[in-house]
């Protein structure tokens, strides 16, 4: 995922304009399908489609890859998270196209992606890794970890 953008704001105008321009038609899908949309992701010029079914986080993903050659990927992903652990599935649906291809077919990816969303099911997840515990994060986790340490007389880590 790229690191955020550092650029003129019309080098990020260029970039995002192809969002831009079907903004209408995803909020108006978002709408109607009861999702939230969130907007550049990390900086970077990006739309998801987000919403919850059965404790079960679901997206559908349009994101510029290469600002050089303006290409696309578009995605749908699925996770749930049970006892710190992480359990997903996700599926691309384009890879590294042009806009014009997104955009041509975007009503029917959209639901598509919506579809297979649906269709998942916690049985269908896989196991992706532990996540972090909200007390072990930022700097009030930092100096849980440390008197923990010192506490069970452990090498205190940084």
């Amino acid at each position: 995922m790229p690191n955020g953008f550092h650029g003129t704001k019309e080098e990020w105008d260029k970039m995002e304009k192809d969002l831009l321009d079907s903004d209408n038609d995803l909020i108006l899908f978002a709408k109607e399908k009861g999702m939230e949309i969130s907007k550049n992701y990390h900086n970077w010029p990006s739309r998801a489609l987000r919403w919850e079914k059965n404790d079960i986080n679901k997206d559908i993903g349009i994101s510029l890859v290469d600002s050089k050659s303006q290409t696309y990927n578009m995605g749908v992903g699925v996770f749930k998270d049970i006892d710190f652990k992480r359990y997903w599935k996700n599926k691309i649906l384009k890879e590294k196209v042009s806009w014009q291809e997104i955009k041509n077919n975007l009503i029917s990816l959209l639901e598509e992606g919506y579809k297979l969303a649906e269709s998942w099911e916690e049985k269908d997840l896989e196991y992706s890794g532990e996540i972090s515990r909200p007390d072990e994060t930022g700097l009030i986790g930092a100096f849980r970890r440390i008197f923990r340490d010192i506490k069970n007389k452990r090498q205190v880590r940084w």
